[in-house]
């Protein structure tokens, strides 16, 4: 097993993890929640309410599902780029908000999704690999 191929395969399954618990912990019961406080959240801003409340809606099923693409390892590519416009929205709605610590803290999930996709070549650990 090459360095690089285990180290790829580590960082993505990491990376899998976080997202997929991310939206997971969501799902559920906690899913209401999770959407009046995004409602409340973007209350007095110039968003329309429905495309929060879209957003809303759609945040932990994109999480779980590019959560658990990394983590086999299926589409990498397509689920790294799915991650990365789900962080397109989350950065613009964070700016909208003007809260700063958290669009910097996106930028760590912006850099680490580039290094998942510029180092693809070494996704050796993974079903993109053994279909």
């Amino acid at each position: 097993m090459n360095d690089k191929a285990l180290a790829y395969t580590l960082f993505r399954i990491f990376m899998a993890i976080n997202m997929f618990w991310h939206g997971a912990v969501r799902v559920g019961p906690a899913y209401g929640a999770f959407v009046e406080a995004t409602q409340a959240q973007f209350a007095e801003t110039w968003l329309p309410m429905w495309l929060v409340t879209l957003e809303a809606r759609l945040i932990p099923g994109v999480e779980v599902v590019v959560g658990v693409l990394l983590l086999v390892g299926y589409k990498t590519r397509w689920a790294i780029v799915a991650a990365m416009i789900l962080m397109y929205t989350l950065v613009f709605g964070m700016i909208i908000l003007q809260n700063w610590e958290v669009v910097a803290r996106h930028l760590i999930y912006a850099l680490s999704l580039y290094v998942l996709l510029h180092n693809l070549e070494f996704n050796a650990h993974s079903l993109d690999r053994k279909l």
